[in-house]
């Protein structure tokens, strides 16, 4: 394919209707800043395996448990009980790791202005070289979340970034301003890296670092200044 032909793709992808068959949903049902941080990011944490399952979790987890006022959640610690119970919420996350994150998050919002302000402040302080390493040190703790210094992609992280920093898209929401688009990753899942694979811009099929940033450098000659978006190319059948 040449540079048209995926910039093509991702027109025809990139569209309102599709919000509707991404986790993004969840977090395009609020107006407020932090209840979009929340949402998203529980949204994406939980956005692994079956779609249809897991998107019963987030919906049974942002109105039945949350009551649809999910920073409101956060900062009343309800999800204290929660705390070393380690049955299944879904698959291999327990509701143990879904109150350490939502703790994780009750220690950010109590000494920051917002989700967004700790990433930019972690991230200078700590030199690191991406932002996605930035919001995993910040939550990985417990939560399922890889370490800053993990070798894998950390697709769901990458995802929520592009949801949450992403401007001037019928899909994501763009409320992070202090992220270019310049500074996002494609989020590597098993589909991208395979989709990846099938177009020769990777050798092996592995959801790692190396592979990330060899196919974001890739987006990034297509999307110039912007490679977060051959999400919308790679993320559908081809």
């Amino acid at each position: 394919m040449n540079n048209k032909d995926y910039i093509d793709i991702a027109n025809k992808n990139e569209i309102v209707d599709n919000i509707s068959i991404g986790s993004i949903k969840f977090a395009h049902r609020y107006s407020d800043k932090k209840d979009i941080e929340v949402s998203g990011l529980f949204a994406s944490w939980l956005s692994y395996g079956n779609r249809e399952e897991y998107e019963k979790i987030v919906e049974r987890l942002l109105t039945c448990e949350m009551g649809n006022k999910p920073y409101d959640y956060v900062m009343s610690r309800e999800y204290d009980k929660y705390k070393d119970n380690y049955t299944c919420l879904y698959h291999l996350t327990t509701w143990h790791n879904f109150a350490m994150l939502c703790n994780h998050l009750y220690n950010i919002y109590s000494n920051n202005e917002d989700l967004e302000s700790a990433v930019i402040n972690n991230f200078k302080i700590k030199k690191f070289g991406y932002y996605y390493q930035s919001l995993c040190d910040l939550l990985y703790n417990e939560t399922l979340i890889q370490s800053p210094g993990s070798t894998s992609a950390c697709s769901r992280i990458n995802m929520y970034l592009r949801w949450m920093s992403r401007s001037n898209s019928p899909i994501d929401l763009g409320i992070w301003t202090n992220i270019r688009e310049s500074k996002l990753l494609v989020s590597c899942n098993d589909k991208v890296i395979n989709n990846a694979k099938k177009l020769n811009l990777i050798k092996k099929t592995e959801d790692n670092k190396i592979n990330m940033i060899k196919i974001t450098k890739f987006a990034n000659e297509v999307f110039k200044g912007d490679p977060s978006r051959m999400d919308y190319v790679l993320q559908y059948e081809l």
